[in-house]
């Protein structure tokens, strides 16, 4: 377990050169989370709130506009450390599951209820955050393995033509992302900007598996290969 809330550190880590890079790598995750919120709203979900990918979405959108104030632009005071630092656990560990739940939801795989195992870890393990101000790394990391099993487990269900190989890959993306930067560290800029850019794409991969009906916005057309 690791100490995490209360370091001076990181804190101060602001101050590097790379802050334009950090600028650009948090306003495009930031896009790129409300452009998925909005398009699952309306294309997927029906207009309905009623679904787990929204604590994905959402947490994805409280997480990038809480880091914008750490980068102190124009001297601005970092107003949002403390949101920012729990909203950057969450997306550890209460993103994926929620995404894993909806795409096994929609694509009607077995029993969805049995994902909500890897969202309850989560949110278990952010509570003891919240409370104890320690990650639980053993935790995060089941909770990493299982989504990733019950990708692999709804592709080995799905016929050949309904195959979530898009959710697949972000799914790995998500793991090596994980482990690079965020399982041995804290607050690393430059880490946290590929992590930042590593979301997006999952983000974004799984929203084309998740098949906005009648609608293919622009960046699914291309990653798809199809044209408007």
């Amino acid at each position: 377990m690791t100490r995490f809330i209360g370091g001076e550190d990181d804190k101060n880590q602001v101050n590097k050169p790379n802050v334009l890079v950090s600028a650009f790598c948090l306003f495009f995750t930031f896009l790129v989370s409300l452009y998925c919120t909005m398009t699952f709203y309306e294309f997927v979900a029906d207009k309905n709130f009623g679904h787990y990918a929204y604590v994905g979405y959402i947490t994805m959108l409280l997480h990038t506009m809480g880091s914008i104030s750490k980068l102190k632009i124009a001297g601005a005071e970092d107003v949002f450390y403390d949101l920012r630092i729990l909203t950057d656990y969450a997306t550890q560990v209460l993103v994926i599951p929620s995404l894993t739940i909806e795409l096994w939801t929609q694509r009607g795989i077995g029993s969805s209820e049995v994902t909500l195992i890897s969202l309850a870890l989560g949110g278990m393990a952010f509570l003891f955050f919240v409370a104890m101000e320690y990650k639980r790394r053993d935790i995060t990391d089941l909770v990493v393995l299982l989504n990733v099993i019950f990708i692999v487990l709804a592709n080995l269900a799905c016929t050949e033509d309904r195959l979530l190989l898009y959710s697949l890959t972000a799914y790995i993306i998500f793991a090596v992302a994980y482990v690079a930067t965020k399982r041995h560290s804290s607050d690393n800029p430059t880490l946290d900007n590929i992590f930042h850019v590593a979301m997006s794409i999952v983000l974004l991969l799984t929203l084309i598996d998740l098949e906005p009906s009648s609608y293919k916005p622009t960046p699914i057309n291309w990653l798809v290969g199809e044209d408007q």
